[in-house]
């Protein structure tokens, strides 16, 4: 299986985790191999509380984490800088030197006897009092995290924001009529909520808005059809077996696919999940909800240019040859875009090509595709 099929198979489980927070595991499980980890956490942490709450971790001790909540907390030198920082993608390797690191008492009482030396990850959720994260760790031996792994947890951090979005408000509102579509209209990611049948019972502005600039997804009373064959087969798989799992007559947690767009639009994330009793039930009239769809455009996200620079260490004026290469331009358009000659540009480009390990512009647009635009900040209550 190629990585971007691994990558969009994970997507499709981040989202089911979504509704089914059991799935959580499996999760960082997968996304722990796709980066060479042999552990992971999704975990919030509260510094007003001073401690760590989870919703799951994989490969690690949990007899360590009391031991983290009643002192290390205290002493970690990762935690300041956490709790000044904003949404972002992480490497401790750049925030504190080795000769630094095993200088501390966290090191050398909590982080060694665990065979942890480096971590990287993203901060998914800030509020004014806690910090949402997942994160994956490494041993001494294993070296720092290599670029491409930073760049596979920068690509799947929006998709983690959006889905613990969802599973939270979702938590709360099931059940609730009024509360739960007026939540889903909030939403910026799509959402279709499909009956017994497939048909789709409601769609949310954000899911109208891309099925109608999308023209390769035709949604109707009847179902969902992509227009080109290859893709509307897999899609009405997804759906099937969702609907299977759904009347617990099978085991597939749904999936994702990639539904490409004429032109230089940007594709689309579908993601199909199953709904079993109890959830969203009642919400509407039109029958029984057995499964929702996610649609997720993966455009070029105002924070890009940021990611960039963070992830493959762009200079400012490379990022911005960057975010003009992943809109189409060519390099006299460029030119006259940012006030530069072209012979800069043309420099410019080749050292972005070089940092992001790419050779042509297309492949340049395939890899800045591959991330979705950020969802809206959450709530702070």
């Amino acid at each position: 299986m190629s990585q971007e099929m691994e990558l969009l198979a994970l997507v499709g489980r981040i989202y089911d985790a979504a509704l089914d927070p059991g799935i959580w595991p499996d999760v960082l499980k997968q996304a722990a191999a796709l980066v060479d980890a042999p552990s992971s956490v999704l975990a919030f942490q509260d510094f007003d509380g001073q401690e760590l709450s989870f919703v799951d971790s994989v490969g690690r001790d949990p007899s360590y984490w009391k031991s983290y909540n009643e002192h290390f907390f205290f002493v970690s030198p990762y935690v300041r800088m956490m709790k000044d920082s904003g949404e972002r993608c992480y490497a401790t390797q750049d925030l504190l030197s080795d000769a630094e690191l095993v200088r501390t008492e966290y090191y050398n009482d909590w982080l060694q006897p665990q065979d942890i030396h480096y971590h990287a990850g993203a901060v998914v959720l800030r509020t004014a009092r806690a910090a949402g994260l997942v994160e994956f760790q490494v041993g001494k031996g294993h070296g720092p995290f290599p670029p491409g792994a930073l760049r596979i947890i920068g690509l799947l951090a929006p998709h983690y924001k959006r889905a613990i979005a969802i599973g939270r408000t979702l938590g709360t509102l099931r059940g609730v009529r009024t509360a739960v579509l007026d939540t889903l209209a909030r939403m910026d990611v799509g959402v279709i909520l499909l009956d017994e049948r497939g048909r789709p019972a409601y769609l949310n502005p954000a899911a109208e808005g891309l099925a109608g600039a999308l023209l390769g997804l035709q949604v109707s009373a009847q179902g969902l059809r992509a227009q080109d064959a290859a893709e509307d087969a897999q899609l009405q798989r997804l759906i099937a077996s969702s609907l299977s799992t759904a009347w617990g007559q099978g085991e597939v947690a749904g999936g994702s696919l990639l539904l490409r767009r004429a032109g230089r639009e940007p594709p689309v994330i579908v993601a199909v999940s199953p709904l079993g009793e109890g959830r969203l039930q009642g919400a509407l009239p039109q029958g029984r909800i057995r499964a929702v769809v996610f649609l997720s455009r993966r455009a070029a996200p105002p924070g890009l240019e940021g990611m960039f620079r963070t992830l493959f260490g762009l200079t400012a004026a490379e990022a911005r040859v960057a975010m003009a290469l992943v809109d189409g331009d060519n390099a006299g358009q460029i030119a006259e875009r940012l006030r530069v000659g072209r012979e800069t540009v043309r420099t410019q480009t080749k050292a972005v090509y070089g940092k992001t390990g790419v050779k042509r512009q297309g492949q340049f647009i395939k890899l800045a595709l591959s991330s979705p635009a950020p969802a809206e900040p959450l709530d702070p209550q």
